[in-house]
């Protein structure tokens, strides 16, 4: 995300602020070198990942018997409100973002609350199309990423059922809609 450092960190320089700020100068082609660089090393930092945890022992790779359940006791009360207080913290972002979102242009300055709150933002956002365009882009990246995803998992159903063709088919069992006939 390049909206957190933009927001908090001023003028704190990272890869996704530069390529934003390389678009919006019109240098298309930097834009592109530094959005390859960012897509180099997240796959760098991956291929690192992966080699240093390989070592590990995997939990559902261990033969043998089960360990024995254990139960969990009833939180206490200290570290429930300690964790409510920890997700209250972590949605402060979102609530902020909200709250902004409610006032207007040039209105808020130095009080502690915005002294006037409206739905201009909203309507700006409906009645102007340029507004609304990386919202629409947004989702439709977003549904096009699902739709692959949903497809790419779809595809490797059968090739990873594949993989265990050892495994017995109990009585009984079998997908949904598959009876004994």
């Amino acid at each position: 995300s390049f909206s957190a450092p933009y927001i908090f960190g001023g003028n704190f320089r990272v890869m996704t602020t530069r390529i934003v700020a390389s678009r919006l100068n019109g240098d298309m082609e930097l834009a592109m070198v530094e959005s390859l660089a960012l897509a180099v090393a997240a796959l760098a930092g991956l291929a690192v990942m992966q080699r240093t945890g390989a070592a590990r022992e995997v939990a559902g790779a261990v033969r043998g018997i089960a360990p024995a359940r254990t139960t969990l006791g009833r939180p206490s009360l200290v570290i429930t409100v300690l964790a409510s207080i920890f997700a209250l913290f972590l949605l402060l972002p979102h609530a902020t973002l909200l709250l902004i979102s409610f006032v207007p242009r040039g209105t808020w300055r130095a009080e502690a609350l915005p002294p006037v709150l409206d739905l201009s933002n909203y309507a700006a956002l409906l009645s102007e199309p340029e507004r609304l365009r990386p919202i629409v882009n947004s989702l439709a990246m977003a549904t096009v990423l699902f739709e692959v995803l949903d497809g790419v998992a779809d595809d490797l159903d059968p090739a990873v059922l594949a993989l265990f063709p050892h495994r017995e088919e109990r009585r009984g069992e079998g997908r949904v809609g598959e009876g004994a006939d």
